[in-house]
């Protein structure tokens, strides 16, 4: 599986306006320098294009791809958590 492909993977379940797509120059297999105002399309992107491995099987691509983003997620899962808790604090 190209690069390409992987990104049109995440493209299709990410959401209908292909912000994933858009965030993405196909000709030149990197971000897109165009804003498409949506941040985390962008950082989706850049996220897959860091784990890809063109010598990968296609299943690996996807695990790799998989995992970035779960860990992602739980990060900011963390970051949001953290963020609340400290307005918790600020305000008791």
């Amino acid at each position: 599986m190209t690069l390409n492909q992987l990104i049109r993977i995440a493209s299709s379940y990410y959401d209908i306006d292909d912000s994933v797509a858009r965030s993405w120059d196909f000709g030149h297999r990197c971000a897109s320098e165009e804003s498409v105002g949506d941040t985390l399309a962008l950082f989706v992107v850049r996220e897959i294009a860091d784990t890809f491995d063109e010598t990968a099987t296609n299943e690996q691509q996807l695990k790799n791809a998989s995992r970035a983003i779960s860990t992602a997620a739980s990060e900011l899962t963390a970051l949001a958590t953290a963020l609340r808790d400290h307005v918790i604090l600020r305000t008791n």
